[in-house]
């Protein structure tokens, strides 16, 4: 059969677009503006391109990262903290913490019947959600 380059119709597309979005064209237009324009704007400010918004990137102070506070506070502009320690990592889990406890627990009860030993199992458990 030849291959299918017509698009499809309006009515097809905007029925699969409400069954996808849930919400009107309209709706999913603007969503799609405001993506555009918000994705335009970040690029824009991360590549120094706006004359009234600039930030910097700077490591923070002894005292900064000792009391996790910052001391300074400098008017219109925003200073951006080279981060060491990978914090933005930790974001990733935030929200699943009953799924990953759940996968600790069956792996613990798991490998405790298995082996009937506690201590092997707690250990095997720790080091299987080290390696994850």
């Amino acid at each position: 059969p030849p291959p299918m380059t017509k698009p499809l119709p309006t009515a097809v597309s905007t029925a699969l677009r409400l069954k996808l979005t849930g919400s009107s064209s309209a709706d999913f237009d603007r969503s799609v503006v405001a993506y555009h324009n918000m994705n335009k704007f970040l690029a824009a400010f991360l590549e120094h391109a706006l004359r009234d918004l600039d930030y910097e990137v700077r490591d923070k102070l002894f005292a900064e990262a000792l009391l996790d506070i910052e001391f300074s506070d400098v008017p219109g502009k925003a200073v951006f903290y080279i981060d060491n320690g990978h914090s933005f990592d930790k974001v990733l889990f935030y929200g699943n913490e009953f799924t990953l406890f759940s996968m600790d627990l069956m792996v613990f009860c798991f490998f405790q019947v298995v082996t009937g030993n506690f201590l092997l199992a707690a250990i095997v458990t720790a080091l299987i959600a080290k390696a994850l």
